[in-house]
Formats: structure tokens, C-alpha cells, sequence
């Protein structure tokens, strides 16, 4: 007996079938993919969190430095050795951090708990090298403000950023970094248009949003948008001259403080 075959409506009807299949639980791949990587970057901050409580518990309770520049104006960016000497001693918060990361992973790739698995996005110059690791190009920067400051200075430690990322694979840069002593810092969510010249689609890394580590060692999920009404000022009431990021440009309502 002869076998009848798919009629080409037939096979039309499931090629529909399976398009609108498609249509339907590929974005929903696509959220829980971002879902994924939004979720193993936090985690990357708690465990950098951690390791920078360690750390503050070897050191007098004081933060990481990051002494890059032999000739800032700014101390807390210079050389630990004197303009001039023969052997230049820098230390990045990278290298600072980088036993006690190791610690806070627990065995597992500690290099990678400094890259968000979101970001593609490539500094021009990243060449440096983290000790034991070979490539030191990272995606979270420190506070600025915070480096060798001790540990209480902070009148908001709930509110007051510790780490950001920066949206781009570069090398340990800090972040809120005043272009001068005392000038407005820069530099403090993904949605800033000045965050390393990137295009609005390479700082939409994680649906719209970023994630910022507070001194307490909570992470906060900051929506772009709600990033671009709060404005940095140093005119809050609770503080005066103390910079923060303050809500619809309101410096009676400071959310994230930039000075400890």
C-alpha cells in the first residue's frame, strides 16, 4: 500500500509552528542568559566585598591603595618610591586584593571573580598582569576616594560605593577619580557619558543596568535611567562639601555617596 506523504500546506503549518516557537522562547534564552551573567557578577563583587574586609583586617583596617602615577598631584596616586629612583614601586588595589580574592574564591578561578562575564567591550592599553594570574585586565574599579582610608571614616557605609564596574576590560582604573584635588569626580555609573567613550549599547551590559558594591558588602543592582537623575553634587545637607549622587539633582536626597 502506498505511503501518503506531508502536503506542503502540511509542512508550511509546522514551518509556522515552529517560527512562532521560536519567536516565543528565544527572548526568554536571551533574559536568562543576561540573568546568568547579571547573577555571577554579583557574585564576583561580594567575593571582592570580602576580600577587601580581609584585607582591611591585616592592614590596620585601612582600604587598598593604588599608587600608579610617579607624578600625580594627588598623593594617593603616586609611587610608593621617590620621583627619580631606580626601581619605581607601583601598587595597584588588583595586586593588593590578590590573596585575599584568591581566599574568597574558594578554590576556584580567581581571576575571573575580576571580570564580568558580561563584558566584551576592550580598553585600548591593558597589558598589565596580575601576580600569578598573566592578564590583569579587569571590569570592577575602586572607589578613588576610599584608597588608604581607614575603616569608620564612612558616615554612610550602606550608601557609600566601594566598587563599580566600568563596562570595558581594562586594567585596575580607578573610579569617581577627580580629573584634580578637590574637582567633581567622574566615572560613577555605566549610563555616564563619559565612561571610557563607550557606546550606549556596549554599557547596556546587563539589561539596562550595573551593579555597584557598598562599603557594608551589599551589591545593588542601579537602573541607567534612574542613574541619569542623580546627578553628583557636593551641597547635601547631611554633608556638605561630601560628594554624592543625588536623586532628581536634589541634595536633600543623596543615595550614593562618593566621599567616605
Amino acid at each position: 500500500m502506498k505511503q501518503r506523504g506531508f502536503t506542503l500546506i502540511e509542512l508550511l503549518v509546522v514551518i509556522a509552528i515552529i517560527a512562532i516557537l521560536a519567536a516565543i522562547l528565544f527572548p526568554v534564552f536571551a533574559r536568562a542568559r543576561q540573568a546568568a551573567l547579571a547573577s555571577s557578577c554579583q557574585s564576583n563583587l561580594k567575593q571582592i566585598g570580602t576580600a577587601v574586609n580581609m584585607y582591611t583586617q591585616d592592614y590596620e583596617e585601612t582600604y587598598p591603595t593604588n599608587r600608579v602615577n610617579p607624578t600625580s598631584a594627588i598623593a594617593e596616586q603616586t609611587f610608593l618610591t621617590p620621583p627619580g629612583a631606580a626601581n619605581q614601586l607601583q601598587l595597584t588595589f588588583v595586586e593588593g586584593l590578590d590573596k585575599y580574592i584568591q581566599k574568597a574564591a574558594q578554590g576556584g578561578d580567581a581571576a575571573s571573580v575580576w571580570k564580568c562575564p558580561a563584558v566584551k567591550a576592550f580598553f585600548p592599553t591593558t597589558d598589565g598582569k596580575i601576580p600569578g594570574y598573566g592578564d590583569s585586565r579587569v571590569t570592577y574599579g575602586m572607589n578613588f576616594n576610599l584608597f588608604e582610608e581607614t575603616e569608620g571614616t564612612a558616615k554612610f557605609p550602606a550608601q557609600t560605593m566601594l566598587f563599580r564596574e566600568l563596562g570595558i576590560i581594562g586594567q585596575s582604573y580607578a573610579v569617581a577619580r577627580p580629573p584634580s584635588a578637590g574637582a567633581k569626580p567622574t566615572k560613577i555609573f555605566l549610563a555616564d557619558a563619559d565612561t571610557w567613550g563607550l557606546t550606549r549599547a556596549q554599557r547596556n551590559i546587563h539589561g539596562n543596568s550595573s551593579h555597584i558594591l557598598f562599603l557594608d558588602g551589599h551589591v545593588e543592582k542601579v537602573q541607567h535611567d534612574l542613574a541619569r537623575t542623580q546627578n553628583v553634587r557636593n551641597d547635601c545637607p547631611a554633608r556638605p562639601g561630601a560628594w554624592a549622587a543625588c536623586e532628581n539633582n536634589d541634595p536633600a536626597r543623596p543615595r550614593i555617596w562618593i566621599t567616605p
